[in-house]
């Protein structure tokens, strides 16, 4: 299997413009200087052609198992997310996943990056403003994983906050005004992407609203007899890939029926 990556200009979008107290009046690019970015790259798994049965979903799980010490439910719960946050388009609502623990060294980064790991057009940020986010759920769109985010939570960008907690909602949309020489502009940006992010005690600085709409994986340390093997995507990426891309094609096989579940 061969992992392609897309390359993506990370740009404010021009799809959903409303224009506010002026003509119509295209928006250029020089319109939105300063805000081009870098070339952003997302994962995007080859397409498996053939039939897949049940047994993935057990598959999955024993790969997570491998490099993930967690509880049966907390790695049902993790394999369950990722095969959602593949396909979450297909509901109008997607919890948030959050990975946490008192203590660093619990596992939370190794048990994010295995569930990035098996998504599908997935993007994974160490760090990112409010405004990066909504701008990412918007041209990037797909799944988005928040690494170490208990700073961002306890700085209390409500930017960012506001994303991680409308954003569970296909309508969910955050909107920002740009002046310039002709006018005022109105940007819609769609909030709507499954997020999954982890930090130490980042639970308590969410209120309650985002609290509510995110599945919890509480962990702890390993004892050394309960070690896992230490996950390195530039060595077990193709491995994750190939077992998602087929969680994948499993999904897309049985969607009439996932999606009446």
């Amino acid at each position: 299997f061969v992992l392609k990556f897309i390359k993506m200009e990370v740009l404010i979008p021009m799809t959903t413009v409303r224009e506010i107290n002026q003509e119509d009046v295209p928006v250029t690019q020089n319109d939105v200087t300063n805000h081009n970015g870098h070339v952003f790259r997302i994962a995007d798994f080859p397409k498996y052609s053939g039939h897949v049965g049940d047994e993935i979903l057990g598959e999955v799980e024993n790969l997570i198992d491998e490099y993930v010490f967690a509880s049966p439910q907390q790695i049902s719960l993790f394999a369950t997310w990722a095969a959602h946050a593949n396909c979450y388009q297909w509901w109008s609502f997607t919890p948030r996943l959050g990975i946490t623990a008192p203590d660093a060294g619990s596992g939370k980064s190794q048990a994010l990056k295995a569930v990035w790991l098996l998504t599908n057009n997935s993007s994974w940020f160490s760090n990112i403003s409010g405004a990066g986010l909504f701008t990412a759920t918007e041209a990037l769109g797909g799944s988005i994983f928040l690494d170490e985010a208990t700073d961002a939570f306890k700085k209390g960008d409500k930017d960012l906050l506001g994303v991680i907690k409308t954003g569970v909602e296909s309508m969910g949309v955050a909107a920002r005004i740009t002046s310039s020489t002709a006018g005022r502009t109105l940007h819609e940006y769609s909030t709507y992407g499954a997020i999954a992010f982890n930090g130490v005690a980042v639970d308590s600085f969410c209120d309650a609203q985002i609290h509510s709409r995110t599945q919890w994986v509480y962990m702890r340390k390993a004892f050394r007899n309960e070690q896992r093997k230490l996950l390195d995507d530039r060595i077990h990426r193709d491995r994750f890939v190939e077992v998602g891309s087929r969680l994948v094609a499993w999904m897309k096989q049985n969607e009439q029926q996932i999606r009446s579940f």
